[in-house]
């Protein structure tokens, strides 16, 4: 799906940044740098490969009035930059990062954009070399670069960014095949989980698409035989397609973190999908740190989320 507010054109202006999207890149840039520090935290380690995926990278950069800022793209090389500059601030034995990054998209003019964005930055002789560009559909690209991730030599980690538009872009045979493949892998995930909530609302059919994700007819039943405007009777609803989504995708951690967009009235999911319990705590450390809004249901039901509605504030949580 093709995501009309956020389109990239080489003759034309950027897309807007808002509130809600800054957030999430700011929760994907800072998860990027605890990574990079966590993993080398051992002052022994004098280099470490990492491989970083983002196949809905956009165009590179984004309008804010009157200046631009970088999209996921620049913002992840910058991130593992600045990673690898503050663990060398205390290390005798100079440490590096030999990083290579995937970046494409459905659109070829966002790829245009994007390489044009990298050109006249300071990675520019970066591409071709640790940096590919390509473009075309993210689940027709996946399998190559899983493959190519898996013939490094090392251990090498990797760390997918599925920042789709909606819910349709990221079928759950994805997120699968990156998690079986790769044991190190990490997937930071966007899912639109109001999105396909509201989709149950007016369509409420049962399809392969839906049952992916762990909807079938009793979910639906429920979920139309329940108060859909109460808040509560969503966020159980939330909570429950993000346990069926954490039990299918493979992943034995499954880290959630929900961002409201004004401009669509809805929720969005960030989640962080991993095998292993210190990458879904370091992550989760992110989220506190992003949050400020905190709900409690009952039941141990609760919700960490960013809501531009909301001021944010340091004592938010309080």
């Amino acid at each position: 799906m093709i995501n009309k507010n956020f389109a990239w054109n080489r003759n034309g202006q950027p897309p807007d940044l808002k509130s809600h999207s800054r957030k999430k890149l700011d929760v994907i840039e800072q998860y990027v740098q605890v990574y990079i520090k966590t993993l080398a935290s051992d002052p022994r380690i004098d280099k470490m490969t990492v491989s970083i995926v983002d196949t809905f990278s956009g165009g590179g950069v984004y309008s804010t009035g009157k200046r631009f800022e970088y999209g996921s793209p620049l913002r992840l090389i910058r991130a593992v930059n600045a990673a690898e500059a503050e663990l060398n601030l205390d290390r005798r034995k100079p440490f590096r990062v030999q990083a290579r990054y995937f970046f494409s998209d459905a659109n070829q003019e966002h790829v245009h954009c994007l390489r044009t964005t990298l050109e006249q930055s300071e990675f520019c002789d970066e591409i071709g070399q640790s940096i590919s560009l390509t473009t075309g559909i993210s689940s027709d690209i996946l399998p190559s670069v899983v493959s190519q991730i898996r013939g490094l030599r090392g251990n090498t980690r990797s760390l997918f960014v599925l920042d789709q538009f909606g819910y349709k872009d990221v079928p759950m045979a994805d997120i699968q095949l990156i998690l079986q493949s790769l044991w190190n892998a990490e997937i930071i995930l966007t899912f639109s989980i109001d999105g396909l909530l509201n989709y149950l609302t007016d369509k409420g059919n049962q399809s392969e698409r839906l049952s992916q994700f762990g909807i079938d007819p009793e979910f639906i039943k429920s979920w139309h035989l329940r108060n859909r405007d109460d808040e509560s009777v969503r966020a159980t609803a939330q909570r429950i397609l993000m346990c069926r989504l954490h039990k299918l995708s493979g992943a034995q951690f499954f880290t959630p973190f929900l961002l409201f967009s004004p401009g669509e009235n809805r929720m969005i999911m960030l989640a962080h999908l991993s095998r292993h319990q210190k990458a879904r705590d370091k992550m989760l450390g992110v989220h506190w740190d992003r949050q400020n809004n905190f709900r409690h249901y009952g039941s141990g039901l609760y919700r960490l989320s960013y809501d531009p509605r909301k001021l944010d504030s340091d004592k938010a949580l309080f």
